[in-house]
Order: C-alpha cells, then sequence, then structure tokens
C-alpha cells in the first residue's frame, strides 16, 4: 500500500537544487541519502553548507549532510519511499536513466523536476505513470559567493514570495511530497496541472534568457531597443506552441507580455533579491546552456510540425546563435562536441568506469529540422564559465530554476495538511545496502 508520508528518501544528483530540498525533507524527519558523482562524494559526506536568502538579507546558515551516499546506482538499491531527480533536462536521456528503473522497483514516487515540452512524457515510459510526480521547482538556488557578495562558500538560496514549489500527478502522491516539504518551512502546494503550467513558464523564460545572453546579461541594454520587444513576440509563438501541445493557455501571460509591464518588472525583481540579480543569471544559464537551447528547439520543432508561427523564434535563434559565435574567443563546434554542462549528473554505467557524458543527440538534431543555425555553437571551456564569479564553485552546485511568472499565471491551491500525527504505513528499518557514511 502507497505511504502517504515519506520515510527513506533518495535525493539522485546533489547540487544546489538537491541540496535545498534534501535539506528540507532531512528537518521533515526523513532519512534523506544522495546519488553522486564519485568525485563529488566526498564533499557530500562532509555536508553541504546553504545560506538562507530572505528578501534583501541572508537569514540563515545552515547545513545538509546526507544520511548515506551513494556513487552507483546498483548500491543504491533499497526500499525508497521518494527518488527525486534533481538532475538538469538532458540529463534523463542518459543510459543511467534505464539503469535507475531496472534496480529502483517497487512503489516508490518519482518526483521530476525538468521542465519541457516532452520530459514529464518521457519519464513516464521510463517508471509508471502513476508513481511519476511532476514538480516546478519554486526557489532561486546557486553556488555562493556571486560578485559583489560577502558569503562563505556554499550554495545560497531563496524562496520568492508567492512562488512555492508545486507538485502535480497521482493526487495522494503529490499531497505527500507537499506535505513534506510544509512540515519542513519550505512553501509547497498541490496543483494538478503543474506539468502545463511549468510549459507555460518556460514559454516565457526560454526567449527571455535567449534575449537576455544576446543583450550581453545586462537589463538596461535588453530593454533599451527592440530585443525585449522581439523576445516577448517570441515568448508569444513559444505559448502557442504550449497550447497546442498541451492545451494550456493564460489570460496573465497575455497581458504581460507587454515591453512597458516588463521594464517596469525588471527593476522590481532587482530590488526584491539580495544578490546581484544579472550576474546570478549569466553564470547559471550560462552554465545551463545546453538546457535552454534545448527548450528552444522543442519551440521550433513543434511550431513548424504544428503550422503555427515560428518567425521571431527563428529570428531570436539567429541573434543568438551570432552572440554565441562572435561574443567569445572559441572554436566552432556542433551542439554534440559541447562539454558537459551538466555538473548534477550522476553515476556510471554499472560494471563500466564512469565517463563524462555528452549533451543529448536529440538537441542538434532538433535544430537541424528546422533549419536554424543555432545547430553550432561555441565551445565553452568550464573555466571560462567560472570568469563570472569571483570565487571557485563547487562542482555541481548549480541549479535549473523556475521563473516566478509561471506561478503567478494561475496561483495554485495550497494542500490542505491533516494535523493528525504522521506516520509510514510502509516501514524498514534495516542498514542499506552498500551505503557509504
Amino acid at each position: 500500500m502507497l505511504t502517504r508520508v515519506a520515510k527513506r528518501i533518495l535525493i539522485v544528483g546533489a547540487g544546489a537544487v538537491g541540496q535545498v530540498y534534501g535539506h528540507h525533507l532531512t528537518l521533515a524527519g526523513c532519512d534523506v541519502s544522495v546519488l553522486v558523482k564519485p568525485k563529488y562524494a566526498q564533499a557530500a559526506k562532509d555536508g553541504f553548507w546553504l545560506h538562507h536568502h530572505g528578501i534583501r538579507r541572508t537569514e540563515a546558515i545552515v547545513q545538509f549532510k546526507p544520511d548515506n551516499v551513494y556513487t552507483d546506482i546498483p548500491s543504491a538499491r533499497g526500499i525508497w519511499h521518494q527518488i527525486w531527480l534533481c538532475v538538469p533536462t538532458p540529463a534523463i536521456y542518459e543510459p543511467w536513466i534505464d539503469d535507475l528503473a531496472r534496480y529502483m522497483t517497487g512503489e516508490s514516487t518519482i518526483v521530476s523536476f525538468q521542465p519541457g515540452l516532452d520530459e514529464y512524457e518521457y519519464i513516464c515510459t521510463k517508471f509508471d505513470q502513476e508513481r511519476v510526480v511532476q514538480g516546478m521547482i519554486g526557489m532561486i538556488s546557486y553556488q555562493a559567493p556571486l560578485p559583489g557578495e560577502h558569503l562563505e562558500p556554499g550554495v545560497a538560496f531563496m524562496f520568492p514570495p508567492f512562488a512555492p514549489s508545486t507538485f502535480g500527478g497521482q493526487r495522494e502522491r503529490a499531497t505527500s511530497v507537499v506535505e513534506l516539504l510544509h512540515k519542513s518551512g519550505c512553501p509547497a502546494a498541490v496543483r494538478m496541472d503543474a506539468n502545463e503550467q511549468a510549459m507555460l513558464g518556460t514559454s516565457m523564460l526560454t526567449p527571455m534568457i535567449a534575449a537576455l545572453e544576446v543583450a550581453n546579461w545586462s537589463f538596461k541594454t535588453l530593454a533599451s531597443g527592440n530585443l525585449l520587444r522581439l523576445a516577448l513576440n517570441a515568448s508569444a509563438e513559444a505559448a502557442t506552441v504550449v497550447e497546442g501541445k498541451s492545451g494550456a493557455k493564460s489570460w496573465f501571460m497575455t497581458k504581460i507580455r507587454h515591453p512597458f509591464i516588463f521594464k517596469m518588472l525588471l527593476p522590481l525583481a532587482e530590488s526584491l533579491t539580495p544578490f546581484p540579480l544579472e550576474k546570478y543569471l549569466q553564470y547559471h544559464f550560462s552554465k545551463v546552456r545546453t538546457q535552454t537551447i534545448g527548450n528552444m528547439r522543442q519551440f521550433l520543432e513543434y511550431g513548424t510540425s504544428f503550422g503555427t508561427s515560428t518567425v521571431a523564434l527563428k529570428e531570436l535563434a539567429d541573434l543568438w546563435y551570432e552572440e554565441l559565435t562572435t561574443a567569445q574567443s572559441t572554436t566552432m563546434a556542433s551542439l554534440m562536441d559541447l562539454p558537459d554542462p551538466m555538473d548534477d549528473m550522476v553515476y556510471p554505467i554499472p560494471g563500466e568506469p564512469y565517463v563524462d557524458p555528452k549533451p543529448v543527440a536529440s538537441v542538434s538534431a532538433g535544430f537541424a529540422a528546422v533549419k536554424t543555425p543555432i545547430l553550432a555553437a561555441p565551445v565553452v571551456e568550464d573555466e571560462e564559465i567560472q570568469q563570472v564569479s569571483d570565487a571557485t564553485p563547487l562542482p555541481g552546485a548549480i541549479a535549473p530554476v523556475e521563473t516566478v511568472l509561471a506561478v503567478l499565471i494561475k496561483p495554485p491551491k495550497l494542500a490542505i495538511v491533516s494535523d493528525e500525527p504522521l506516520h509510514d504505513i510502509q516501514e524498514d528499518h534495516t542498514p542499506l545496502p552498500g551505503s557509504e557514511k
């Protein structure tokens, strides 16, 4: 029988997202373990330091120390009530996902956060759909310090106001996830259309990030010319694609998709964050550029197949390509030759030596299908990306970010949490095999 409140949880990928959620699940009384690359095992055993940002200031410094640390999938076999996939989107297309599905049998809930038009459906091909809970990240987390910050090295995170993490899927499973986060003080809500709303959020976020990189990560440059209008038009086209794919649409997004409103929102966003927002966006989205390219590819590919307009999306993709090829002193290569941006990724294939994976082939294949020149992009080495920060980032401590706009589109209904004592229907206190303390 399905347990209502989880006791044993496995976090796949101990980057910034995994660390923050892992910390709060520990506060909720769960036994939380992590599955990481071998080179990150010692850092995980030592524990992670987290800076909790409030509005305009840092409120607390806390530590997350996993109960167990695993470096391969077979050794992590055991009874898990929930398995959280805290890895970037391209990571789920690597062979390890099949190993996870093969070894992690049973009734465990699979919590997935990967945004995009196809990712939820893909996860459901690996695990029974009834087991999959789709989440939308409602926090900002990153490797600190950024330039201009005076923090000790670690992961900093913030819960933006009115933007809880939302979870949808089989209601009892989604409610179980929300109850745990609610108990630990992490804002969360059940939202049965979480996947569709995440798509809408991505339709706004992806063109804006591409345009911001064209503007050299400057809000002022973005807002000063026609680039902002182009990005908003591209966002409108992407939203049309989402509607064609899932039926989801938002009256709110159509109202805020106006240059004047965005010019007002940008300084407001800067004033509400206790860290340099432009530097954060540059650092984070340079690191996960392959994920953003994959999202853009999906909008172009589906727009072409649906017969909807992609004029603005293609124009923006061309500008983005030009920026990538001229702003970096790098050698041109196909996307398949880009360095691996998946610092949160894990696992060697059982029985084989660990090799860092390359980005998924479908990213470049999708761009090729619509004949968009973003098929080629500059090779950006890790050292170049890290020059954005004055500090040396801890490995794996970069997190995907979900836009607050996706939550404002349709405010979620908060889950009703029972006052009855929390309990597990399924209990097992035997040691987990192969765990490393």
